[in-house]
């Protein structure tokens, strides 16, 4: 079976006497693409924000700093995984992933509620934060664990 090709949408314009009638092209991976690169962007914001809101609110603490190093940790990979470069070893982002994921639902879900003894609606702030980093936790997993990454084969003619 031969690599499957992905054909693209191709959208044309209502007048026909436009000098500006041809063929637009739109390829579902090239949008794919943009939303990672776009949620790369966000996460690169929050990686910033971390420790800038937990200073000016005067909570930066041993939670916070772990949480910074791991968001950033998270950020790298995740931009490894966008532009397919390979970062440090796979070995370490198969032990980096597993933690990342976990630190993201014990800490934000469980232990950062429970230390600040927050109301209800602390709670689904939480958890829509957790649905945002989802997106992140798979390609973490991806980065590491995906047998089809090609960022992590051998080059041809490697020594």
């Amino acid at each position: 079976m031969g690599a499957r090709r992905e054909r693209p949408i191709i959208l044309r314009s209502r007048r026909a006497g436009d000098a500006c009638a041809r063929p637009l092209s739109f390829s579902l991976g090239r949008a794919v693409s943009v939303w990672w690169k776009l949620y790369l962007l966000m996460i690169v914001i929050q990686v910033i924000g971390v420790p800038l809101g937990a200073l000016h609110l005067g909570s930066f603490g041993l939670g916070t700093a772990v949480e910074w190093v791991l968001t950033t940790g998270g950020a790298v990979g995740l931009f490894g995984y966008v532009f397919g470069k390979p970062i440090a070893v796979r070995a370490f982002w198969q032990a980096f992933a597993p933690v990342f994921i976990a630190w993201d639902i014990v800490f934000d879900l469980i232990l950062r509620g429970a230390a600040t003894g927050q109301p209800t609606s602390y709670y689904v702030a939480t958890c829509l934060l957790f649905l945002f980093s989802l997106p992140q936790c798979l390609a973490l997993y991806r980065y590491a664990y995906s047998p089809t990454q090609p960022i992590w084969q051998p080059q041809h003619g490697a020594p």
